[in-house]
């Protein structure tokens, strides 16, 4: 009852620029990228019972998305990452009578990298992530009963701490 074929058209680019790569200045990594996708997906061909959903858009898949990050490294082993995220507004059902909200993004990352040993890297940092404090949902629930479409996300949160990465062979 529910079958049918769906179109789904669109493109993933990514582009990147290494400003910097070289252990011995003081400044060993530097680089920023953008990655950037493009869904056109919709039902071909849909009908449930008596609803006909021909053209309407797939639910679950924002029209547009982009990631974009700056990355940079020292010979000390300080470091920062900041990243960021965009979605459009996305479908929750196939009737596209309900849409989520588009929102943004923004992360960070700073800590500082040891070799304590030729196989053992200790690292301390302390993170940030939705430093918008956007309100968004986390794993939309497509077609949901009753509305129930969202999952909240988390608000501006932080977190501090020391990891260890053991590279045994």
């Amino acid at each position: 009852m529910n079958a049918g074929s769906t179109k789904q058209l669109g493109v993933e680019s990514y582009l990147s620029w290494q400003i910097i790569n070289n252990i011995n200045q003081s400044f060993t990594n530097c680089k920023i990228w953008i990655s950037h996708t493009w869904n056109d997906f919709s039902y071909k061909d849909f009908k449930q019972v008596a609803t006909d959903y021909a053209g309407k858009k797939l639910p679950s898949v924002p029209k547009n998305t982009i990631a974009a990050g700056f990355d940079i490294d020292t010979k000390r082993g300080l470091y920062l990452n900041v990243n960021y995220y965009y979605a459009d507004p996305i479908p929750l059902n196939d009737a596209n009578t309900e849409y989520a909200s588009s929102y943004n993004l923004l992360g960070a990352r700073m800590g500082w990298k040891k070799h304590l040993h030729a196989k053992v890297l200790m690292e301390l940092f302390i993170a940030a992530d939705n430093i918008l404090d956007e309100k968004y949902s986390l794993g939309n629930d497509i077609n949901a009963f009753g509305g129930r479409y969202y999952n909240a996300a988390s608000t501006f949160n932080f977190a501090g701490g020391i990891a260890l990465h053991f590279g045994f062979k």
